[in-house]
């Protein structure tokens, strides 16, 4: 059996924009979640679905797989 974690992100977040790209602390929230599921050892992949550049970004620089969704 394969169990894949999948994190959403918007570019476009309603009530706080860019939520998950922005500082918090000594990182961001994508980042904050993507180490938190390697650490938990149980996922054979995580993706970050998104539609924003930087999400991605982050995503390859921490070694993870990514999907472009569509902005809708």
């Amino acid at each position: 059996m394969v169990i894949k974690a999948v994190i959403p992100i918007r570019k476009g977040s309603q009530r706080v924009q860019n939520k998950n790209i922005r500082p918090f602390g000594d990182t961001t929230l994508l980042e904050n979640k993507i180490k938190v599921l390697k650490e938990t050892g149980i996922f054979d992949d995580i993706i970050v679905n998104t539609d924003s550049e930087e999400a991605i970004e982050m995503a390859r620089a921490s070694g993870v797989s990514w999907h472009r969704r569509e902005p809708y």
